[in-house]
């Protein structure tokens, strides 16, 4: 059927045949959409109509039509609604009054019912009337519930699930009051600091009082202050209140199944608009919302005997805003008016507070109200560079702003602020790498309490005499810096000085020696040749310290064949020792004979593995030497202090040299008979100063440790198992090459 624009655009109708008949008329012509809005006493008489019924099933079956029912879904008309369901889509508003319909979004059917007179509708095409009530329709759609879920709440018997907004005050207060009727358990309140007088000084007051009455609980959160205190002590009598630091919000929970919650009014003033709902699962999480401030809130009690008393109530809050944790920052900064302490967590949070402009802050609470200010913070250049501004000669306020440098094992990821020790402040670092403090931050901790803010003290007082410790050390560490550089430059000078008289007692005595026939003279100047030898060695050792420890020590590399440069030193030990010249051994009863007469002297030899050929190593022949020497003449002292027993009147030492192939290294051995090493020496052997013979300088076995290092080998030492003598070892890189290539200076 093709729509026909009616003669006249509206028409009356005071008759339920006449609506009837509209209806049908409708239903057959409409080709889009039917939109229906019915409360549930006239869906009843419509469904129970076979030619309107039949019609709503044609449109979606035969035309495709979108069939949307609005009505309130009761258990009277719950049975045909479940008949149609399957061809429209239905929705539940609970207490609808209004019963119109929209076709195609062209043509608008309106009803009225009456118990007294015959029933009126309207019909028409008038499009601002079409559009409004279009309009009406959808707005109502939307708020509405799906008759699925409805359906499941009447066969649980339970209340719809909704949400709407209040308005105006004298509305609200009615539905508040309407509410607390129907209460059965508890009510639960949390209001700001303006709540108490909204329930205390208002029509509320005679209701909610009453409550206790019929046994149901009364609990009530707010910020009590000197301020709203009367109307608390009022509150106290019939409820249980609690008190929470700067709570906002106004909202209750009545039962556990409905909630509400109001805009900021005025003192004594019911909020402008107010959210309903009963939500079930909005309603438990509000619970659970409640519950949480109602554990972390003080006891009304308490409160109010510390406003009585002038004292602070102690709270812990968490603040997650970055921005928020930066304002009070500010704040805490401002109302400053003894003491700050601050701690920063690295350097870049320092830099980042000077550019948010804490520091002028800071500037201003010394300058206004005479704070002393110290900060805690980790050093980098641009630090240092802004802190020097703050001397006596450029910043008045020297001495009430003083900054110390954190060490980095000091450092934390939390930066700290303390106010006349009566506030913290604590805020984590998320991002360094940020500019912004803001961007880079975290969660803040804000607190006044006691044991907290005090502990938070104590940190910071420790961490500042630790500062203040270690720039003394520094200082200190400064001062034997410079005295110990002195002191090398002093004795590397002395050295130097000791060698040039040295050279010409060692040069003169060997050409008397060789040219002199006095056997007696020989003598003292074999003696004088060894004295002045070991004072040679000693300053060479020295030298050498001071080129060790002022990192100064060069290595004079070539390629030697390190069996032949053993052999020859050791060959000369045993010429020198034949000679008389070194290596008497003393007897117990007498410095220079035995009972036979007979002189005794050590033995040095050179054992070559058998599997070692001759190699050539890379290697500082002076240097390699020089160690050799020092662990020979170290054996031969450690062998003329062992005592002679029976025949035992040789006490050799052996040098050996034994090639290690997992390793590619090779290892020099130097054993003697003597002594052996104290027990003392454990630990401390190749240190500076210490000795295994007497009046040794200690200085010997020091350098040689060094020089074997600075060739890339280690050096060790241990007592022989037979319980005689020693036996000192090293190590050298092997680096093996073509004979052709030697070459040795």
């Amino acid at each position: 059927m093709i729509f026909t624009q009616p003669s006249e655009p509206t028409n009356a109708f005071h008759s339920s045949e006449m609506m009837g008949k509209n209806m049908v008329e409708t239903l057959n012509w409409v080709v889009d959409k039917f939109d229906a809005c019915l409360d549930h006493r006239e869906i009843s008489l419509l469904l129970a109509k076979d030619e309107i019924r039949k019609g709503l099933l044609k449109l979606n079956v035969g035309k495709s039509v979108r069939v949307r029912i609005l009505t309130e879904i009761t258990n009277e008309n719950a049975a045909e609604i479940n008949k149609i369901m399957p061809n429209a889509e239905i929705r539940h508003l609970d207490n609808i009054r209004s019963n119109f319909v929209v076709a195609d979004g062209r043509q608008y059917l309106g009803y009225a019912f009456s118990n007294t007179v015959q029933p009126h509708g309207i019909s028409t095409n008038t499009k601002v009337i079409v559009d409004a009530h279009q309009f009406l329709f959808e707005f109502l759609w939307n708020a509405s519930v799906p008759a699925e879920i409805r359906m499941g709440q009447l066969e649980r018997n339970l209340p719809v699930e909704k949400t709407e907004i209040l308005y105006g005050q004298e509305n609200i207060v009615k539905h508040f009051l309407y509410d607390l009727k129907y209460a059965q358990e508890r009510f639960d309140s949390c209001t700001d600091f303006t709540g108490p007088s909204l329930f205390v000084d208002s029509p509320i007051w005679s209701d909610y009082s009453e409550l206790p009455k019929r046994g149901i609980r009364l609990r009530f959160i707010t910020e009590i202050n000197r301020d709203n205190m009367k109307y608390c002590e009022k509150l106290l009598k019939v409820c249980e209140l609690r008190h929470l630091e700067k709570v906002k919000g106004n909202f209750g929970i009545i039962d556990g199944r409905s909630y509400g919650a109001g805009s900021s009014a005025e003192e004594g003033q019911a909020p402008a608009q107010l959210i309903r709902s009963n939500i079930r699962a909005f309603v438990e999480q509000q619970q659970y919302f409640f519950e949480t401030l109602w554990n972390k809130a003080l006891p009304a009690e308490r409160r109010i005997e510390q406003i009585q008393r002038g004292t602070d109530e102690e709270f812990i809050d968490t603040i997650k805003d970055p921005h928020e944790v930066q304002k009070l920052t500010y704040e805490l900064i401002k109302s400053s008016r003894v003491e700050i302490m601050i701690i920063c967590a690295t350097s870049n949070a320092f830099l980042r507070q000077v550019r948010a402009g804490s520091f002028k802050l800071l500037e201003r609470a010394a300058a206004d109200n005479g704070v002393c200010i110290r900060i805690l913070s980790p050093s980098n250049k641009k630090i240092l560079s802004f802190t020097q501004r703050y001397d006596k000669s450029t910043f008045k306020f020297h001495n009430q702003i003083k900054i110390k440098h954190l060490k980095e094992d000091l450092q934390t990821k939390i930066s700290l602020l303390l106010v006349d020790k009566k506030y913290s402040l604590a805020v984590e670092l998320n991002d360094d790498t940020k500019g912004r403090t803001v961007d880079a931050i975290g969660f803040g901790t804000y607190s006044n309490s006691k044991s907290t803010v005090l502990s938070y003290a104590s940190i910071f007082e420790t961490l500042w005499r630790q500062s203040e410790l270690y720039e003394r050390l520094e200082q200190l560490n400064e001062e034997l810096r410079l005295r110990d550089v002195a002191q090398r430059e002093f004795i590397n000078t002395a050295a130097h000085e000791l060698r040039t008289p040295i050279q010409p007692i060692l040069g003169l005595s060997e050409i008397i020696l060789k040219s002199n026939k006095d056997e007696d003279l020989k003598e003292y100047l074999i003696i004088i040749a060894r004295n002045a030898e070991r004072l040679h060695r000693l300053t060479n050792n020295i030298l050498d310290v001071t080129r060790i420890e002022g990192r100064i020590l060069r290595l004079d590399k070539g390629i030697v064949d390190l069996d032949n440069l053993i052999s020859s030193l050791v060959t000369e030990y045993q010429t020198s020792i034949e000679q008389n010249e070194i290596g008497k051994v003393r007897n117990k009863d007498d410095d220079s004979v035995n009972k036979e007469g007979k002189k005794l002297f050590s033995q040095v030899y050179y054992r070559r593995s058998a599997d070692v050929s001759p190699v050539m190593i890379e290697l500082d022949r002076d240097r390699i030497i020089q160690v050799l020497s020092n662990l020979i003449n170290n054996a031969m002292k450690s062998s003329n202090k062992r005592r002679i027993v029976g025949n035992d009147e040789i006490f050799p030492i052996e040098v050996f040299m034994k090639k290690d192939d997992s390793s590619e290294e090779i290892t020099i051995k130097v054993r003697d008979g003597g002594t052996g090493i104290d027990k003392s020496m454990t630990g401390k052997l190749f240190t500076k100063f210490v000795t295994t013979t007497d009046g040794g300088t200690g200085l010997g076995l020091y350098v040689s440790k060094n020089l074997v290092e600075a060739h890339g080998g280690k050096i060790w030492a241990y007592n022989n198992s037979n319980g005689r003598g020693a036996t000192f070892c090293f190590t050298l890189p092997l680096k093996t090459v073509p004979r052709a290539l030697s070459s040795e200076r």
